[in-house]
């Protein structure tokens, strides 16, 4: 389905004009798919921040003696693995989600 510039049920996104002069119209779920893979680009690069992070929070004095006491990470820190870690997992739906 050719999406038309005006129209009732048309969504024109995407024009291009190639050397010989035509022009190429995408389709509505080529655009949806499009803008729900750039959030899930954008949702992959906040969660790899978030598990640097958790990182970056484990080095913390705080967590270095709980480290050495074998008493474990803080709740701060675990919570930012676990939300790392889960926007990861759904960026990954997102991006490989729609592929057939």
């Amino acid at each position: 389905m050719k999406v038309s510039p005006f129209g009732v049920n048309t969504l024109r996104s995407s024009f291009r004009q190639d050397l010989k002069g035509s022009a190429e119209y995408k389709t509505v779920e080529e655009v949806i798919m499009g803008i729900v893979r750039v959030i899930g680009i954008i949702v992959f690069f906040g969660g790899i921040a978030l598990i640097v992070g958790g990182i970056f929070a484990t080095r913390s004095l705080g967590d270095s003696v709980r480290t050495f006491l074998g008493i474990g990470l803080t709740k701060e820190t675990l919570w930012y693995f676990i939300g790392g870690g889960a926007a990861v997992v759904v960026s990954l739906f997102l991006l490989l989600g729609g592929r057939s």
